[in-house]
């Protein structure tokens, strides 16, 4: 769906149907958060007895994926509700209905069956049938904003930080770690490839390597690498990399000495006890300015932000150590 550049077809669907979007991690963006009709990502954690999702989501009577290969990862391992009457849109057709009963199937290019979808819908004289509300669209996020805010307000607060921090355009690089699961639900973005994440592969240290590409690659916008310390340190020498050729890539590691997520997912099961989840690390700032970059350590998450706009003026890579520990999204 983002490959092909539909999502501005995508956008008009939405609006024309009056219909609310879904995505998956891959897929934030697709359609503007800012669109009142943007009803946010699938993604919820593998644990806990429920599902995760609001009940608004269950009343929908139809729907059509479009794109999406509705793995475990973006349906809470086949657990997202969709709506018996569904119609499948895909380039590959042998992923269409391979997780959920399909009753349309369309193969094809996502733009491309888009495109035709919107002129056979006008053709019909279609004005928005839906009951949907944008309102009710809105009640649903910002109930799980305040359900996130309720288990963790520092997490929230980190997001919306470098929400607040990085320009509309600029990318953030997500690492595995317990800050980008809550940036998964809760930060906010408005065009596709601004949201880089290992979506399926949960790889430990994919932020900072894939965050220098993003920067290689759009050098007139900024990149913002999120990532905990246990994750950062698989790949910490890339700053190397950054440092030598002047990349001004900004990195905000979430330090809990620990594998955070891995190591609260023990204690849940085994009544607190864990097991080399616990981490000795080295002083971040000492470690970013023996690359040569400039590090600082910041001092609460509402910093975040402001180190952000900083970092902006300096042309080679910046590296922000902040100390805490984060509740992961269970539900």
């Amino acid at each position: 769906m983002v490959a092909s550049g539909a999502h501005v077809l995508l956008l008009r669907l939405a609006e024309l149907l009056r219909a609310p979007v879904l995505t998956s991690i891959s897929g934030k963006g697709a359609i503007p958060d800012s669109s009142p009709w943007a009803a946010g990502c699938t993604w919820r954690t593998s644990s806990g007895p429920a599902d995760g999702y609001p009940d608004e989501w269950r009343l929908a009577d139809a729907g059509i994926v479009v794109g999406s290969r509705l793995t475990g990862m973006s349906t809470r391992a086949w657990r997202l509700p969709l709506p018996p009457r569904l119609a499948h849109l895909d380039i590959d057709a042998s992923e269409i209905g391979k997780s959920y009963a399909v009753e349309e199937p369309l193969v094809g290019d996502a733009r491309a069956g888009l495109e035709m979808l919107l002129a056979e819908l006008e053709h019909l004289g279609g004005d928005g049938a839906s009951v949907w509300k944008s309102e009710q669209i809105k009640a649903i996020r910002d109930a799980d904003d305040r359900a996130g805010e309720e288990r963790c307000a520092d997490a929230l607060t980190v997001v919306r930080q470098v929400r607040e921090g990085l320009p509309e355009d600029g990318i953030l690089a997500c690492d595995q770690s317990i800050a980008c699961y809550w940036s998964v639900r809760h930060f906010r973005v408005e065009a596709p490839r601004r949201f880089l994440y290992p979506a399926g592969s949960a790889a430990l240290g994919f932020g900072l390597p894939v965050g220098i590409g993003a920067q290689v690659a759009a050098p007139d916008r900024q990149v913002v690498v999120l990532a905990g310390d246990g994750g950062f340190l698989f790949t910490a020498t890339e700053l190397a990399t950054a440092v030598q050729y002047d990349l001004p890539v900004t990195i905000v590691v979430c330090n809990d000495n620990a594998y955070g997520m891995i190591k609260a997912s023990q204690e849940r099961r085994y009544g607190g006890r864990v097991i080399d989840t616990v981490l000795r690390n080295p002083d971040f700032v000492a470690f970013g300015r023996s690359f040569g970059a400039h590090a600082e350590k910041l001092h609460g998450p509402e910093e975040i932000g402001d180190a952000i706009r900083a970092a902006r003026h300096r042309s080679g890579p910046t590296l922000y150590a902040l100390d805490i520990a984060l509740e992961p999204p269970f539900h």
